[in-house]
């Protein structure tokens, strides 16, 4: 009797055992996982504040300054990511990070006003759709921004309303597959 009792609690024993690593197993993969996303957040972050810092440096060039290829005239902004995925648009090199980019010019909107210096004057809108190559070539992230600044002083013939200058919106994704063409046989 006293050696069945003993295998049972052996028994017992190991199955505690067992469960206990098995939680010990799941804790150190979830720490892992947790561990992983974080890291991944951290690179977007990084890639989204890269990608601003660039817009802001293209919006302060003069357009004379600026290739005319670079500049297209459309308000069409998932079309303007779909380009800059099939390679399409201006490159821009920093160090060892390539951009891509191009700037919609939205043109003057007389109702929405900028206030500067007493003074009421119509906004010129442009938005810059920048994407950014990774290390592989296979992922990218992208930013749009909407830059709005001063133009002349026109009359807005309905209601106005009040904007400010600068950043008015922006639309980062930070994980974008390039397009790719793909072959079908017949």
């Amino acid at each position: 009797m006293k050696q069945r009792c003993d295998g049972f609690i052996f028994l017992l024993t190991l199955c505690i055992i067992l469960v206990v690593s098995l939680l010990l197993i799941t804790g150190l993969h979830h720490i892992l996982l947790y561990h992983k996303a974080l890291n991944q957040q951290e690179i977007q972050h990084r890639n989204f504040y890269q990608l601003e810092h660039v817009a802001r440096q293209l919006v302060r060039i003069s357009r004379a300054d600026m290739d005319k290829e670079c500049i297209v005239a459309k308000d069409a902004p998932n079309q303007m990511i779909q380009q800059l995925s099939r390679n399409q648009g201006c490159l821009l090199i920093m160090g060892q990070i390539k951009f891509r980019y191009l700037i919609e010019d939205l043109g003057d909107f007389p109702c929405l006003v900028v206030h500067q210096q007493h003074q009421k004057y119509a906004s010129h809108h442009t938005r810059i759709s920048m994407m950014m190559m990774g290390e592989d070539d296979n992922t990218t992230s992208a930013l749009q921004l909407r830059w709005i600044r001063t133009s002349a002083l026109l009359d807005c013939p309905g209601i106005e309303h009040s904007v400010n200058s600068g950043i008015s919106s922006w639309r980062y994704l930070p994980t974008i597959e390039p397009f790719k063409t793909r072959n079908f046989a017949p």
